[in-house]
């Protein structure tokens, strides 16, 4: 193996592990908003915690474009949070 295929290797593995990473900050990110927005009263705790993520979101993405490409990173992290979300929202929040 070569030192470059090595070290390409490297980044995939650095550009997954940042993008589950997203896709982890994303998930509470959309439980902390929901909870805020269905909250009565509004707990602006709620709120300010779903910024702060999606805040931390963009940093870590932004880390993850250092290491590949913009489609694979982007195609990963939306089909991970299309999936993880769509489970948390039905089983949790009883979404259809």
């Amino acid at each position: 193996m070569t030192e470059n295929s090595a070290m390409v290797r490297e980044n995939i593995y650095a550009v997954i592990g940042l993008v589950v990473t997203c896709v982890a900050l994303e998930l509470f990110a959309e439980i902390f908003l929901n909870k805020w927005a269905k909250g009565s009263p509004k707990n602006h705790a709620w709120l300010g915690g779903g910024i702060a993520l999606y805040v931390a979101i963009a940093v870590v993405y932004g880390c993850s474009l250092m290491y590949g490409q913009v489609t694979v990173a982007n195609a990963l992290w939306q089909c991970l949070a299309l999936i993880f979300i769509t489970i948390v929202g039905v089983k949790y929040f009883g979404d259809r």
